[in-house]
């Protein structure tokens, strides 16, 4: 979420874009939480939910609390099977489905959705990334890469400009690489993964 700074109010009509999955029983969607444009939370009713003194910086820049009425669930596009994680990068995101496979969508210039850049630019819809042959159960996306574990090791393709994909530094990476670091050659140990904006 981010939150309008200055002028002493944030205000809901700030808040960006986000990404949830939807569970269901035979599909999965993604789908954008995007309170009305023109709902505003003044300082006074941030203080009257947080305690916070309405004159007080902390009511200038505290989360506000909208009713959830207020809020627009719209469905942005439909999978082909339930989402077990998401992820967002700068300019696109990832999903991993629960039968192991992944999706990515949104800007491909870095080759962040797993394919060659020069065939394609950007995909407006889920494209699954089919040179990554192995189930996969974790994803994190960086500024311009992407990275997946599962039972069989980790991968990572997109930027690689400082070497975040696990290789040396190049422009970008594709088809996915595995990274072999010794840590990572058990990649049963891999409980959480997770990228900076390069690395």
């Amino acid at each position: 979420l981010s939150l309008a700074k200055g002028e002493g109010r944030p205000a809901a009509a700030c808040w960006r874009r986000v990404l949830l999955a939807e569970p269901s029983d035979d599909a999965a969607a993604i789908v954008e939480l995007t309170p009305p444009s023109d709902v505003a939370v003044s300082p006074a009713d941030v203080a009257a939910t947080t305690g916070a003194e309405a004159s007080s910086p902390a009511a200038s820049v505290a989360k506000p609390i909208v009713p959830a009425e207020a809020s627009v669930c719209r469905r942005l596009v439909r999978l082909p099977a339930p989402v077990a994680a998401v992820a967002c990068g700068h300019k696109h995101a990832a999903a991993v489905l629960q039968d192991g496979r992944v999706l990515c969508w949104g800007s491909n210039r870095q080759a962040q959705l797993g394919t060659d850049p020069s065939a394609v630019a950007e995909a407006p819809e889920p494209r699954f990334v089919e040179s990554l042959t192995c189930p996969v159960s974790r994803v994190a996306c960086g500024w311009n890469h992407t990275v997946v574990a599962g039972r069989d090791g980790v991968w990572a393709w997109g930027s690689n400009r400082f070497a975040q994909c696990g290789r040396a530094p190049s422009g970008s990476c594709w088809p996915p690489s595995p990274i072999t670091a010794a840590d990572l050659l058990d990649a049963a140990l891999v409980e959480e993964l997770h990228c900076g904006w390069n690395h």
